[in-house]
């Protein structure tokens, strides 16, 4: 009897050992999964964006010419009014947020009409100059800007990146402006009429200003997005023009434009 219980127990014990190996197996951790491969960041992005600059001045541009032995006068109102305008851009990332780009602005035509008013002198009595005014239209207005910017970007989300820019700008101008007039006199000399207007574009390139802005991006795919621009920026182009015709423009404005995104 001692025999039987002294191998049922010598039985339970193997048992229990081989049993426990089994056990421990059970209950180790899964191994760890691999590393996720590491994300490429886009190096380069381009951009292109329809809106309008928003923007507006008056100027008033003299003249003068001999009439009847003096000097008669003329001035005219210079209005620019707010464009559409083409945004297109480029640029690279230099290390982790920090980004350097160029962009090209083309503010379309702006037409306006201008209010010219003038002194005549009397054909008959010395130094009693008459008055005459009249408007001209149009005067056409184009405006061109080149963009160096260095911006930072904040990622919101993997889809949404936001921008924030600044930096240095060159601008150019194509401005008509009245340069001459031509007068009509009246049956008595009493009246005189401004009978029709000499136009000369003024161009202008090369002034330096300054931009400041916000871009930011909603990417649908890795590559392909759509974006918001809003840019200010700003310089004086001073035009000059044959008879001593000089007109300083006020350049670049809010520029507020949609547009396509692309990043690789």
């Amino acid at each position: 009897m001692n025999r039987v219980r002294v191998a049922l127990s010598l039985t339970l014990a193997v048992l229990s050992l081989a049993v426990l190996p089994a056990q421990a197996q059970d209950v180790l951790p899964p191994p760890a999964p691999p590393p996720a491969p590491p994300v490429v960041a886009d190096r380069v992005y381009f951009g292109f964006d329809v809106g309008l600059q928003i923007g507006s001045q008056t100027s008033a541009v003299p003249g003068s010419f001999s009439l009847y032995d003096e000097t008669a006068t003329f001035t005219s109102q210079v209005s620019i009014n707010n464009a559409p305008m083409i945004n297109v851009e480029g640029g690279t990332r230099l290390r982790r947020n920090l980004f350097v780009g160029l962009a090209f602005t083309s503010r379309l035509k702006s037409s306006s009409g201008s209010d010219v008013t003038a002194s005549i002198p009397h054909p008959v009595f010395a130094n009693e100059p008459r008055t005459a005014a009249t408007n001209v239209s149009p005067l056409e207005n184009y405006e061109r800007g080149i963009h160096v910017s260095a911006g930072w970007e904040f990622d919101a989300t993997n889809k949404v990146h936001v921008r924030v820019f600044g930096g240095p700008s060159l601008f150019g101008v194509r401005q008509d402006v009245v340069s001459g007039i031509a007068v009509q006199e009246g049956a008595s000399f009493s009246a005189v009429t401004i009978s029709g207007a000499t136009l000369t574009r003024l161009s202008e390139f090369g002034a330096l200003g300054y931009n400041l802005g916000v871009n930011g991006s909603y990417m649908f795919t890795r590559r392909i997005g759509a974006g918001i621009l809003v840019r200010f920026s700003g310089g004086t182009v001073d035009l000059t023009g044959p008879g001593g015709i000089a007109l300083a423009v006020d350049a670049g404005g809010l520029d507020v434009g949609i547009g396509l995104r692309v990043r690789f």
